[in-house]
């Protein structure tokens, strides 16, 4: 006999300035994307956790702490959001950071297959909008070898023909997808879910 965990129904809590913080903490010590989003999209909106049903605001607030649950369904709601968001526009792109880990010139960077685009040493991966899967997300999530995942749904089409041959895009690129992002989600509770930014 098989055991299935129970699925765990999630709830957003609104986290006001608290989950602005928890961002701007993170984003200011992070890659070339994360910083230009603070300076140029990072305004207004709301900040919410994804917690179990039930989980009060004051639990919600220690990000850091994890024994939330003992499933993973944040995943699956964060991917079905993300390809509801891409289906409503196949022009949009999601980006995914590796914040505290691979840099162009790693082996393992530079051999990995999933699409990516390079800003100064930064990776940053990606699936277009139209090409939205379960798939092409989920691969995007395990390439990431960071502790912090970071990822954003951001619309602006990055067409091939704006990368250049080695990748790597430049200030102007970079600032026009920053300024372009619509949704932010950050792992939180020792990865065990997310705190999310939508604008």
């Amino acid at each position: 006999m098989t055991f299935k965990p129970p699925i765990v129904p999630l709830t957003e809590v609104e986290l006001g300035q608290a989950g602005f913080d928890y961002i701007r903490h993170h984003f200011e010590r992070g890659t070339s994307f994360c910083q230009e989003v603070l300076r140029s999209a990072f305004t207004g909106g709301k900040v919410f956790a994804l917690v179990p049903e039930g989980t009060t605001l004051a639990r919600a607030l220690q990000f850091d702490w994890g024994g939330l649950t003992s499933t993973r369904p944040p995943d699956a709601w964060i991917r079905n959001r993300m390809m509801a968001l891409c289906s409503a526009d196949p022009n949009s792109v999601l980006i995914f950071e590796d914040a505290w880990a691979g840099r162009k010139g790693d082996k393992a960077v530079m051999e990995g297959t999933h699409p990516k685009f390079f800003h100064h040493e930064f990776v940053s991966y990606v699936v277009k909008g139209g090409e939205a899967s379960d798939e092409t997300i989920d691969q995007a999530m395990q390439t990431v070898s960071s502790f912090l995942s970071v990822a954003a749904y951001v619309r602006y089409p990055l067409a091939a023909e704006k990368l250049p041959a080695d990748l790597t895009i430049d200030d102007q690129l970079m600032h026009e997808l920053a300024a372009n992002t619509q949704e932010l989600y950050v792992s939180a509770f020792d990865r065990e879910s997310y705190i999310i930014w939508t604008k």
